[in-house]
Parts: structure tokens; sequence; C-alpha cells
């Protein structure tokens, strides 16, 4: 257990961090309320988040397989790292496509270049909290001084003007005057109304978009009524919305939708990781299933090199288009044997890889956990079974390496016909890009054997 005071969201909240699957004891008190009830986030209850157990007076938790940062209580956030080394869980997450667990916790985000499409929905959802957050507490308003000449003077008049410039020329019927005008057409509402027209574009060419946010998003626009809609985005270089000058003390509810449109607007994306980056955006806190992550990671590593490399195979999920049944099922059953009805369980292997015959050539099944040697028991079982069902003989279990230098591919044995190998994937790699190039080679190189 590490005490981690970096992400204490206030003074009176303790950040305790572990890593996957490891152990923590928090004082039975800490999680108690004042008349004895727990005191448990709501949002974490009946989740896979973490088991609990009692140890004395202490509550033992121990994570899963999610890391992130997860409000246990109100005074208490726990940090769950990777189980295994992990250099770049963004770039993760972007190859793997997989789905973030947004969380009530707010925390900072360090941003960079680059977007990520994954995120859009949830930099939508928090912009618009924002806009109805300005609603309800007020939009920012400036006084625009304008100035006009006539004979129906409004605001002061400008009477050293007159004296210099009407009334030697015998303009006696018009005078100089000005008055300044409450608008609501400032660089700050500009801003938070672009990055809402630039989603809405966005939604407007995107097949898989969310009509909720659609509608929001269209609902709230006319907020910024009368705003305008500067395409030109002279808006970025002012001061207060890009956080170089401080807002109001009564404005202070438009720095985070700021940041987010901001973001938006230069398709910026997050880290991840915990980093130290002069540019941060304040989000609800995210959260990742690693065995999730690890197998869509893999699965779209490997369609991206069949495809960058013009292979003629195809990699299928094995739990959608590459499934299959388990059993093949003669007419008549052998031996006089009674057949039992119904089609039976399917053979859904992680990976499948299917040439241009649509025949499997080899099963893939991804073990999000970190071995040094032999894959168990269970693994190698399942894996054997969907290649006898794939009509394969050769399988890879993929696992997380633990260090560099017991990477790569491995030959565990044969079973029967079916010659199963396993594959230790680097996640710690300096440059995964190179690491991912090196698995695909590796595949690519089994099924052409």
């Amino acid at each position: 257990m590490i005490l981690d005071n970096q992400h204490a969201s206030s003074s009176r909240t303790t950040t305790l961090s572990c890593k996957e699957y490891g152990f923590l004891d928090v004082p039975l008190a800490s999680a108690l309320t004042s008349d004895g009830q727990f005191a448990i986030n709501p949002e974490l209850v009946g989740k896979d988040y973490f088991a609990l157990t009692f140890k004395g007076d202490k509550l033992r938790l121990q994570a899963r397989g999610f890391v992130g940062y997860f409000p246990l209580t109100d005074s208490i956030i726990v940090h769950v790292k990777p189980r295994v080394p992990v250099t770049n869980l963004t770039r993760l997450a972007e190859v793997a496509r997989a789905p973030l667990i947004a969380l009530n916790l707010m925390r900072d985000y360090t941003t960079t270049g680059g977007w990520n499409e994954s995120l859009t929905d949830l930099l939508a959802v928090e912009l618009i909290r924002g806009v109805v957050n300005i609603r309800t507490n007020g939009l920012m308003r400036a006084y625009n001084r304008t100035e006009e000449i006539g004979s129906s003077p409004r605001g002061r008049v400008n009477f050293a003007q007159a004296l210099r410039r009407q009334i030697p020329r015998g303009i006696n019927h018009k005078v100089p005057y000005e008055w300044h005008e409450r608008t609501i057409d400032v660089p700050t509402n500009q801003c938070v109304k672009f990055a809402m027209w630039l989603l809405a574009q966005h939604f407007a060419h995107s097949a898989g978009r969310n009509p909720a946010i659609v509608r929001d998003l269209n609902a709230l626009y006319s907020t910024f009524s009368g705003v305008t809609l500067d395409h030109h985005r002279r808006f970025m270089s002012d001061p207060q919305t890009r956080g170089t000058l401080p807002l109001p003390a009564s404005r202070l509810h438009y720095r985070d939708p700021l940041d987010i449109a901001i973001m938006i607007i230069n398709q910026h994306k997050i880290l991840l990781e915990d980093s130290t980056g002069f540019t941060r955006t304040r989000l609800p806190s995210l959260v990742v299933d690693m065995n999730s992550l690890f197998e869509s990671y893999i699965r779209e590593t490997l369609a991206l090199h069949m495809s960058a490399n013009g292979a003629s195979h195809v990699v299928l999920d094995g739990n959608n288009k590459g499934k299959r049944k388990l059993y093949s099922k003669p007419l008549i059953p052998p031996c006089g044997a009674t057949a039992i009805g119904g089609a039976g369980p399917d053979a859904t292997p992680d990976i499948v890889v299917q040439d241009s015959h649509l025949a499997t050539a080899l099963v893939l099944e991804c073990k999000y956990v970190p071995v040094t040697g032999q894959s168990s028991r269970d693994a190698v079982n399942q894996a054997v079974a969907y290649g006898q069902s794939h009509g394969t003989e050769k399988v890879v279990l993929v696992h997380p390496a633990t260090s560099a230098d017991l990477s790569g591919l491995f030959h565990l044995g044969k079973v029967g016909s079916v010659e199963v190998f396993q594959y230790r994937y680097n996640l710690a790699a300096a440059d995964l890009v190179v690491e991912q190039e090196r698995l695909g080679s590796t595949v690519a190189d089994l099924v052409a054997s």
C-alpha cells in the first residue's frame, strides 16, 4: 500500500495505491458514516472493481482487473496501477479502441497533440455539462464601447470632439457621443460555441453518433444565440479563454468547459498515464478494464498489420464473426449413442486468423496474466479445444511479458496434432510501434508456415 498525495483532490482526501489484484487494508472507521452505515461510493457497489472482506478492524480490498482512480469514499481515493510494466497506456487504449469507464471523480489530465476518437462522446458529454452549468450560473458578458454622431445623444456627449470637429464645420444639430453596451459576444463564449459547432459537424458525419448527445448539443446551442461563430478562431488569442489571465470570481464555472472546448478545437487528446504536462484538462476519472484492453489491443494490432502488408488473411473476433460451434455433429451418432438435442456451445477464441478460403489458419487466446514459464493447464486446454473446433493445428497463447528479455514467441509443445505456442508481449517497450510490428510479423510467419 502506498500513500500517494500527488492526486489528492483536497486536503481532506487521501489517495492509496496498489497494483491490480493487490490488497489494501483500510481502517474500518474510514469506511463508515457517523451512524455506522457503509460510506462506500454507490457507483462502485455491484461492480467488479474490488473484492471486499474484513480483517480485524480493517476493511480489506483486493483490486480486480481495472486500473485508474476510484473514489472509494468521500475521503479515500484508490489508485490501481497495472500489474505489469506498461509504458504507454494511452497508446494501448487508442489502438484497442477499448471503451473507457467514466466515474464521478474529477481529476486533471495532461493533454497533448493527436485526436482520440474513442473519447469524443465523453468530451461532448462534459462540454454539455459545462454549458448547462454556464446557463445556470450566468454567461460571461462585457461592455462594448460604441461611438456615434447624431441629434439624439445617449450616454456621454464628447464635448471636446464637438468643439474640435463639429462646431468649426457649422454642424450645430449633431454631437458626438458614446455609450457602453452589454453583450455576450465575447471570446470565452465564442470559444465554447465554436466547440459545440465542431462537435455537431462531427456527429452529423458519424455513423455511430449518440442521438442523446446530438439532441442535447442542438438544444443548448441557442444558449449562445447572438454570439459570433468565429471560423477564424480569433478567440484563441484571448488570455482569459486560454487561461493565462484569471476569470472573474463570478465566472469561475467557465474554466472546465473552456479547457474542454480548447481541447476539442485543437483536436487534442488526454494522456491516461500520470504526467505533469503544462496543458491540463479536468475530466471524470477514466478507468480501464485491462483484460478487455489487452485482448482488443492484440487483435487490433494484428488486424492493422495484416491490412498494412496486403495479406490475404483477415483477423476476426472469435466472440463475434469468428465463432463456430464447439461440436461437429454427424447426422447419425456413432456407436449407437443417442444424440443430445440443441446446437451445443460456441467455440469463441479471442482471435481467429482466417485465410482467403475462410479456413482458420491460427487461433489466439489472450491471457492478461504475466508468465515466465508455462501457461496454465486451463488456458492450454481452452486453446487446444478451440483450435480443434476451428480445424487448425496451430494455437497461440498471448501473455504480457514480465521483461523485455523474456518477450517473443515460445513453443510449449504439441497436444495431439495441435502445436501450442506462447507469445509474451512487452507492454513496457520503449517503442510500441516496433513491438506491434514484431508481433504482426511473427503471426504472419506462423500462418504462412
